[in-house]
């Protein structure tokens, strides 16, 4: 730190050259005293190795740096920048994670009009849809149907991990993911004010009536509490078959009067 030669209270921060009879090589006035002697200056601040603390004290305080949308990562690869949202940006998806999971959408539309995921599917459908939900491209392939990442993963399929591990994304991380999508569909769900509420019951639909195995595969007995038809359909839900009496009509189930 330079101390102003003339008042030798204040930092130095300009530096007359010798020529102009301001004072010798090296001699550093504050801006006052630099004002008061009329002398031609070059700005010149010395270099300093550490600020001393009064000096930090006077210092103005950085501003810190705004969060750049560049620093966002896609919710589901984590590596490249999302281009579309879900609605409340809930979870955004890069170009390429966009197309993996909704090849229905017009990227390039939805960017212009800045459509969420939700309103840039509400009028098309993928050439493949997944068995379950309908709306995502199927990537998971099983005996049992095709189905997206996502609903695979909700219903423990095994092959939504192996899945996964060939695109690169860890099982945590697509569980995650899973989460994020499940919480969004259900606020978009439950945020709905224009069609009328269903009506709200204590008991689901279904009714678990029995669950027995047959060879290594688990079978399940369910009852349509609203039809009163029983089926069956195996842990994961991929297919009912209705259950048929002797004279070939679907088995009723008989509601108890507890329910």
């Amino acid at each position: 730190m330079v101390i102003c030669s003339q008042c030798g209270k204040n930092i130095a921060v300009c530096f007359p050259a010798s020529a102009d009879g301001g004072g010798t090589q090296g001699e550093g006035l504050c801006l006052i005293c630099a004002k008061e002697r009329n002398l031609p200056l070059r700005t010149e601040t010395p270099v300093r190795e550490k600020m001393t603390e009064n000096e930090s004290a006077q210092a103005p305080a950085e501003a810190p740096a705004p969060q750049s949308a560049q620093e966002e990562t896609c919710s589901f690869c984590r590596k490249r920048h999302p281009v579309i949202f879900s609605q409340a940006h809930a979870y955004g998806l890069c170009r390429e994670c966009a197309w993996l999971l909704y090849p229905q959408i017009d990227i390039h539309r939805a960017e212009t009009e800045q459509l969420s995921v939700e309103a840039a599917c509400a009028d098309a459908v993928p050439q493949n849809p997944c068995g379950i939900c309908g709306i995502r491209d199927a990537q998971v392939h099983t005996f049992d149907g095709e189905f997206c990442i996502v609903c695979a993963k909700r219903n423990s399929m095994p092959e939504a991990d192996k899945s996964a591990r060939r695109m690169g994304i860890a099982a945590e991380d697509l569980a995650a993911f899973v989460q994020t999508v499940d919480a969004a569909e259900q606020q978009v769900h439950t945020g709905k004010t224009d069609a009328p509420a269903p009506q709200q019951t204590d008991a689901p639909r279904f009714r678990l009536l029995d669950t027995f195995a047959v060879g290594d595969q688990n079978i399940l007995i369910v009852a349509d509490r609203e039809t009163g038809v029983q089926y069956m359909t195996n842990v994961r839900f991929s297919g009912f078959s209705p259950l048929l009496g002797p004279d070939g009509r679907p088995l009723l189930y008989q509601k108890e009067d507890t329910e």
